[in-house]
This record gives structure tokens, sequence and C-alpha cells, in this order.
């Protein structure tokens, strides 16, 4: 999450009144913690597209900045983020806009609804035609080369962005036509079968 401070007076204000609201309301101490940090994301998108007064965010406004958080890189790891990183934004900005209303500082009802796992951002898988097409795209020079090894790799062994970017050419066994993969998903360690072609 970005660190940088707030730039309106007004949202640093309303990010130190929601943490007291939620300490005073006895919220688990993560929550109080982490619920204002959560917040200051979607006030410092708010400033980045020149909104600096509450009575200015809407519904729409606020599923936008939503369509905003759910496709942007993770900030932590390779990869985008996660629906459940998503669903506890939406409940952040709920909460803040209970404490809006409950304060008395705003009188809209922006409710957010919880994204359900076939609501998510789906998986595009390309077809063999595009994958060929790849394939086409590449020449006889160095680069092109490199590109082709990679398509290969990744399309032959069916490994993963981050799996192929942390590969070394020490781990490719040679003689057994194996690919060494160090660093597999939750931090376990596979062999993959890779073809005379890819190899």
């Amino acid at each position: 999450m970005d660190k940088r401070t707030l730039k309106s007076t007004q949202y640093q204000i309303l990010e130190k009144g929601f943490k007291s609201w939620l300490a005073t309301l006895g919220y688990a101490e993560s929550t109080v913690y982490g619920h204002p940090r959560m917040l200051r994301e979607f006030l410092q998108w708010l400033e980045s597209n020149e909104i600096t007064v509450i009575k200015e965010i809407t519904q729409e406004l606020t599923a936008d900045f939503i369509r905003h958080f759910k496709n942007r890189p993770n900030q932590r790891r390779a990869g985008g983020v996660s629906i459940s990183h998503v669903n506890k934004q939406i409940n952040t900005l709920n909460k803040f806009f209970k404490y809006l209303n409950n304060t008395k500082q705003y009188n809209q009802n922006i409710t957010l609804k919880k994204l359900k796992e076939e609501e998510f951002k789906k998986r595009e898988i390309l077809t063999k035609q595009e994958i060929q097409q790849l394939y086409n795209a590449t020449d006889n020079s160095l680069i092109g080369m490199r590109d082709r090894a990679m398509l290969g790799v990744y399309y032959g062994c069916g490994i993963r962005k981050r799996e192929g970017i942390e590969l070394e050419v020490s781990d490719i066994l040679f003689e057994r036509r194996l690919l060494y993969v160090r660093k597999a998903k939750n931090n376990h360690e596979r062999y993959v079968p890779i073809n005379l072609k890819a190899l």
C-alpha cells in the first residue's frame, strides 16, 4: 500500500477520526490499525482524481475505485490482488461510510456488495491459434530465439509467471529432460518435464 501522506487536510482528519471511531466502538486492534491504512488508498485515489470534498463522493465513483483496486498489481508480491483483499477493501469502505453517516458528516447511503468468486476477474486463456501467432512473431535473431525459448518453457512446461522469472540456466536438467522449479506456489519445489524442442 502507498504510504504517502494525504495532501488534503480534511482527508487527514477523516482518516484519524475513522480510526478513533473504530477504537471507540471496540473493534479488534488489527481492524483499528488496518482499516484506516486501507482507507488511505481510497482517499489518495480521490485526490489523484482531484476530488477533495467528501460531498463529491458518489456510489458510482466508489464503484470506479473498486474496479481500479481490483485490477491494480499486487504491491507485495507478483500477480494481482486477491478476491479476499478486494472484499477487505469493500468492507473498509462500508464501515467508513457508516462512520460518516453516524457522525453526521455525510448523508448519502453508499453500500458496496462483496464480490463473489464467479464475479471476480476470470483468467484469460489464449487459444492455440493465438499461441501460434506468438511463436510466428519471433525470428532467428538472438532476441527472437530467446523469446521462442521463453514461450517453449511457459507453454511447453505449463509453469507460472513467477516460476519462469525465477528460473536459472542451472535449473535445466538436460540429461533428465526436466526443469527444476525452485520457487513454486506456496514455496514448494517441483520438477517439470520439458520436451526436446523447448530443451
